[in-house]
């Protein structure tokens, strides 16, 4: 799991020099469209030629004014922390499994008791998968409040997006983990 937090932010690095590289194309591509003679512009692959092999240059050369940020921005402290709540909310299917399997006559003697009770099997299911929904999100914000306000970790500005982004995944793990246990146990 933690190979998947590097692999994405490396990901998210290389795509940033690539979007870099293409701002720095598209600028030089128009400044020298603009400037170009009468001639050159009858001579469109010479022109694209020249182009491409100024920017080739640009992007090449030690002495440019290009910036690699990458390595500054790279943490990988930071990737722990961003798997650890990725484990978590992996985690939240595995307790949706478990609401789940509670109340399914052939998994337990308390899914037998409620296969025969009056009461709506929708209802019993939902309730299931809320409660341990309620229990999950209350072990993020845990997890939350231990990493900012005791392990001082810096999540930078972007900290309400980074919880929203959890409970969302929080839900999906859920459903995700009690649909998969409910159809394929149902069988």
């Amino acid at each position: 799991m933690a190979q998947i937090g590097i692999s994405e932010t490396i990901f998210k690095y290389v795509t940033e020099e690539i979007s870099g590289t293409e701002d720095i194309m598209k600028n030089v591509s128009e400044k020298r469209m603009s400037n170009a003679s009468p001639e050159e512009m009858g001579n469109m692959n010479s022109l694209y030629a020249n182009i491409y092999r100024e920017v080739l240059e640009m992007t090449t050369n030690e002495n440019s004014n290009i910036e690699n940020i990458s390595n500054s921005n790279l943490s990988y402290t930071m990737i722990e922390f961003y798997t650890l709540i990725a484990m978590t909310c992996l985690y939240g299917g595995v307790l949706g499994m478990v609401a789940i399997n509670q109340n399914l006559a052939n998994m337990s003697s308390n899914g037998k008791r409620v296969s025969v009770s009056n009461v709506s099997k929708g209802k019993i299911i939902l309730s299931s998968v809320f409660a341990s929904y309620i229990v999950q999100l209350i072990g993020l914000a845990l997890l939350f409040l231990y990493t900012v306000f005791v392990l001082k970790v810096d999540y930078g500005t972007n900290l309400p997006l980074i919880i929203l982004l959890g409970i969302v995944r929080k839900f999906s793990r859920t459903i995700n983990g009690s649909s998969n246990c409910y159809f394929n146990k149902e069988k």
